[in-house]
């Protein structure tokens, strides 16, 4: 199928706002979508070979949704409509005055601090706040406690601590916070750090303290692939923070007991699970490449919008899905391969989450690939998330 490009001039000059141009665009070609996925089912129903021939060839033969909406916009044949009310705000989530509060556990080198950093990207730093889980740990690098405990026992880290931060920060006030130095090793002096919009709790145990769980709007947790666990945790800690291969490689393995003990338990209390693997292992063990060689298993605990999400990581993002399950409590098993760009994965944002612009107040910067199927999901999870706050 061939896809024209579209100049970018010519796009912006067509409308004045860009943004809205996308928001039109996405919304059109999600009703694209939807009345193609119908025309789809109907054929299922037709038994006469020539009608259904004829039908399906009509079908196939249709450009991309996208296509369509843009060439639309650029002819003037979209237009918006403004509803409004002088009685009613223009508040769909209802958001208020309490941040939205997301939490990302995982074992160490899974890409915590990777999906976060991908989150404020399209949060925006502005409106941010992340805190970090080793922040809290009990002892700077030197400490010989370290020889009595790993950084994954709970008693090493100060999460009471964590919670009172947290709390304070979701009724709007500042704290007083130190910041661990990886490369040092150890911790710098307090800083002040004042509520944001979003607040990210990042870390080992951030879905651990029960008191800290009830407090978060959407919780994650990551895991990854030993093998690409072990390649990338070393490459980092090599890298990074100063450290020697054989350390990492040994304080990997004294940690396995406390990974199974404290860590895996916290992702039975994750809305969702996400798993990054080689989607070759043998071709990632020759060249250790991990560009386009990483796909992405999401298990999603209330997956109610996951038919939509399929069809436009199929239709939009032109990806491969796997249904792996969907059982009766509405738990769904994902598995998701294939090269993903930035624009792609903003057209399906935009298409999943319709009043996406209540949470930002600029363009917002999508990733490409696994971290924006990931930033995706994520905003379908808020999504819902926002929409239980609005109707408890």
């Amino acid at each position: 199928m061939n896809v024209e490009a579209v100049s970018f001039k010519k796009f912006y000059k067509n409308k004045e706002n860009i943004y809205k141009n996308i928001m039109l665009v996405s919304k059109r070609a999600r009703q694209l979508v939807d009345q193609r996925f119908m025309e789809m089912e109907a054929l299922l129903n037709i038994e006469d070979t020539e009608q259904l021939n004829e039908i399906d060839s009509d079908i196939i033969g249709k450009p991309k949704s996208i296509s369509i909406a843009m060439d639309e916009l650029l002819d003037s044949d979209l237009e918006y409509s403004t509803f409004s009310n002088e009685n009613e705000e223009n508040d769909y989530y209802r958001l208020g005055n309490r941040p939205l509060t997301l939490g990302i556990a995982g074992n160490s080198g899974v890409g915590k601090s990777t999906f976060s950093s991908s989150l404020t990207t399209i949060f925006g730093r502005q409106s941010t706040l992340q805190i970090s889980g080793d922040d809290y740990h009990n002892w700077d690098r030197s400490s010989p406690m370290w020889k009595t405990f790993t950084h994954l026992d709970p008693k090493a880290n100060r999460l009471f601590q964590l919670v009172k931060d947290v709390r304070s920060l979701i009724n709007g006030r500042a704290i007083k916070s130190r910041s661990y130095d990886h490369l040092l090793g150890y911790f710098l002096p307090n800083k002040i750090s004042k509520s944001e919009d979003v607040i990210i709790v990042e870390g080992l145990h951030a879905l651990y303290p029960k008191q800290l769980l009830v407090e978060l709007d959407v919780c994650f947790f990551i895991e990854m692939d030993e093998s690409l666990r072990l390649f990338l945790r070393t490459r980092r800690d090599v890298k990074e923070r100063g450290h020697t291969e054989q350390e990492v490689l040994s304080e990997m393995e004294r940690r396995k007991s406390d990974n199974e003990k404290y860590i895996k338990p916290q992702a039975s209390r994750a809305d969702v699970i996400f798993t990054l693997m080689p989607i070759n292992i043998e071709l990632f063990e020759q060249y250790r490449s991990i560009k386009s060689n990483i796909k992405v298993r999401a298990c999603i605990k209330h997956g109610i919008y996951y038919s939509e999400l399929v069809k436009v990581l199929i239709g939009v993002c032109g990806l491969q899905v796997n249904i792996e399950s969907v059982d009766e409590k509405g738990e769904v098993v994902l598995e998701i391969s294939g090269d993903v760009l930035s624009e792609d994965v903003n057209l399906a944002a935009n298409i999943l989450v319709p009043h996406m612009e209540e949470l930002f107040d600029f363009s917002v910067e999508f990733s490409e690939g696994v971290q924006g199927i990931m930033q995706i999901i994520t905003l379908m999870e808020i999504d819902e998330a926002l929409k239980r706050r609005r109707n408890p």
